[in-house]
């Protein structure tokens, strides 16, 4: 049974330049980050004052102006400028990358998750918030190198896009809905508990935000590899890139086998489910084997 296709030479040896690009401009942005506010001198009872002033309006001053301050100032000026066009420069790169990555059709993303996904990372939710569900599989087989098959006899189950994003914390799950809405304007609240926020836009796509405990050890500094989050680049079938970061391929099979063996499904869901469990644990085995171990071992999230 084919579970997946490998992509070609091309798409493959292009996904891989592709993703060094998208992996520079990560950094470079952080670089970017790094420099957010400004520096600016203040006259103050007839003295010069260096103040430092923050992306939220805060200041602070460094001191009066000296040779020691004027070389800080300089310094700032000087690096915020370089890694300004730095960034700017593999922007540029990078829309030639996803010039490629189309006509190479290296990628089968939706566009609504891509655009979902990247106002996620505007909102520096990747440390935050991971994709899980049936969502998710597309990061394993980016990395993996293939593109999934489509399951044989899936009956007439519908297959809308369906996301589900586990979030650490209630702010998080906040954010999450913000970016929801930032992607797609049309998107409503319709299901509300405590820790579940169901969304739905005018498309009938279907979005799930949980927030549980546990799920702060995904998001936690590395531990064992059963817990640690999945995350590479995604790519659309136009060709952009995001950063997805998921629930580790371990968790997924534990899951889909779960959801195979409940009682309120029909033969072809619960099928589907079963299929996708299996797609993904031989993906593992074949493409991805430094994930083996985590298959038998090591405590998992619930």
């Amino acid at each position: 049974m084919a579970y997946w296709i490998d992509l070609d030479e091309l798409a493959l040896r292009q996904y891989i330049d592709a993703m060094a690009v998208f992996e520079a401009c990560e950094a470079a942005r952080s670089r970017v980050d790094a420099f957010s506010g400004g520096m600016l001198w203040r006259t103050s009872k007839g003295h010069e004052y260096l103040i430092q002033t923050s992306s939220d309006n805060r200041q602070r001053s460094l001191g009066r102006r000296s040779a020691a301050t004027e070389s800080m100032y300089e310094q700032f000026v000087t690096g915020k400028r370089t890694a300004q066009d730095r960034l700017r420069a593999l922007r540029q790169q990078m829309a030639i990358q996803y010039r490629m990555n189309r006509a190479l059709r290296v990628g089968d993303v939706p566009a609504l998750l891509e655009r979902i996904l990247s106002a996620m990372d505007r909102r520096r939710l990747h440390d935050q918030v991971v994709v899980a569900g049936d969502c998710a599989l597309f990061a394993y087989a980016a990395q993996a190198g293939v593109r999934l098959c489509a399951p044989p006899n899936a009956g007439n189950v519908p297959a809308p896009l369906s996301l589900h994003l586990w979030a650490a914390s209630e702010s998080a799950k906040d954010l999450a809905f913000n970016a929801l809405r930032a992607a797609d304007k049309s998107f409503i609240v319709r299901q509300v508990t405590r820790d579940r926020l169901e969304a739905t836009n005018a498309q009938g796509v279907t979005v799930e935000i949980r927030h549980d405990t546990q799920i702060a050890a995904l998001v936690a500094p590395p531990g064992p590899l059963g817990l640690r989050k999945f995350s590479t680049a995604v790519v659309t079938a136009t060709g952009r890139m995001a950063r997805m970061t998921a629930i580790p391929p371990t968790q997924y099979i534990m899951d889909a086998f779960h959801q195979a063996a409940r009682m309120d499904l029909t033969p072809a869901q619960s099928a589907l489910y079963a299929w996708r469990a299996r797609a993904t644990q031989r993906l593992v085995e074949c493409s991805l084997p430094h994930w083996g171990e985590a298959m038998e071992t090591g405590p998992r999230p619930t």
